[in-house]
């Protein structure tokens, strides 16, 4: 029983992130909805894909949805979890030159 919960956890995980990549266009909308994922899902989900994320985050626009509400949530999601070591001065440089 357990493993079903996880399979379906990670293909939730799975669609969710399918559904981040179909959104290229970054509008206020898909700002919004990029939020709600960052806020509804295990920080470990989002801070292993932090980096793309952040540039995600500093493509779009400002208009509709602050930027810096994202940048937020996203700091929250790292800081309960750490991202792979691999992309922790990545990170920093992307959320530093977009700020």
């Amino acid at each position: 029983m357990d493993l079903l919960i996880v399979s379906g956890l990670y293909c939730l995980y799975f669609y969710v992130w399918f559904i981040l990549q179909r959104c290229a266009d970054m509008s206020s909308g898909n700002a919004l909805l990029l939020n709600s994922i960052m806020s509804s899902f295990r920080a470990g989900f989002v801070a292993a894909r932090a980096v793309e994320l952040a540039r995600k985050i500093r493509d779009m626009d400002d208009v509709g949805f602050p930027r810096h509400l994202l940048y937020c949530s996203l700091g929250q999601c790292v800081a309960a979890a750490d991202p792979p070591d691999d992309q922790k001065l990545v990170l920093l440089n992307e959320v530093y030159c977009s700020v």
